[in-house]
């Protein structure tokens, strides 16, 4: 989960690479453009880690959870654990 919200936060906070209309259609982004230059696609490789890993967390640690079900949907479980 902390690696997760990592790329999560680096999602939020380095842009997707910009094309020249892009930058054409708003010039205040060409400094953007220029800063990206021969660097990796930071902004897409976090944003599919993200999902990867959260997807992880749901498939391996899915049923650790249900062992905080309240005593009172007790009944319940096995449907948490199918869905």
């Amino acid at each position: 989960m902390n690696a997760a919200a990592v790329c999560g936060l680096l999602v939020a906070f380095v842009p997707e690479r910009l094309n020249n209309a892009q930058v054409c259609a708003f010039s205040l982004l060409a400094a953007i453009q220029a800063s990206q230059q021969g660097q990796p696609p930071i902004h897409f490789t976090a944003a599919v880690m993200m999902f990867v890993l959260l997807g992880c967390v749901a498939r391996f640690c899915a049923n650790k959870t249900l062992a905080y079900l309240p005593q009172e949907h007790e009944r319940l479980k096995e449907r948490f654990r199918r869905r």
